[in-house]
């Protein structure tokens, strides 16, 4: 739900700043920029294997056991102003300022889909991530 709430272009997709299609990606384009200037160890961790698009032989992932950065305890009502802080929510209501705002109907329909009706219900949040690692190239000196 909330992967398409941010990524959907029928919600906020399109609404992101330029770039963002980078993230969205997974970073594989700086793999093979990595690999052609001589870092050493270039790595891809991502968490869970089910980013788009994993399948990419070309640009291997190291698929985590669980989140490194983003797996927090919060509760409903964080999580909603945590999304009430997205710069894409204010781009995507200039557009169509008629619309109940994104942020909390997103929040009301996890909630239904949890069967949850307490905004201070605490949940586990685990973000979708993906580390970019390597070792810069060693001095030809």
């Amino acid at each position: 739900i909330i992967k398409e709430f941010g990524l959907g272009d029928d919600r906020l997709g399109r609404f992101w700043d330029r770039g963002r299609e980078v993230l969205v990606n997974g970073y594989r384009e700086y793999h093979a920029i990595f690999t052609r200037d001589a870092w050493t160890h270039v790595t891809r961790n991502i968490y869970p294997n089910t980013i788009e698009g994993e399948s990419a032989a070309n640009v291997p992932a190291v698929v985590g056991s669980g989140p490194v950065v983003m797996d927090f305890q919060v509760t409903w009502r964080v999580l909603q102003d945590f999304l009430l802080t997205w710069s894409t929510l204010t781009l995507y209501h200039k557009e169509h300022p008629e619309r109940e705002n994104a942020a909390l109907a997103v929040v009301r329909e996890m909630m239904a889909a949890a069967g949850s009706a307490d905004m201070d219900e605490q949940l586990n949040v685990q973000w979708e991530e993906i580390l970019l690692m390597c070792r810069p190239p060693q001095s030809r000196n």
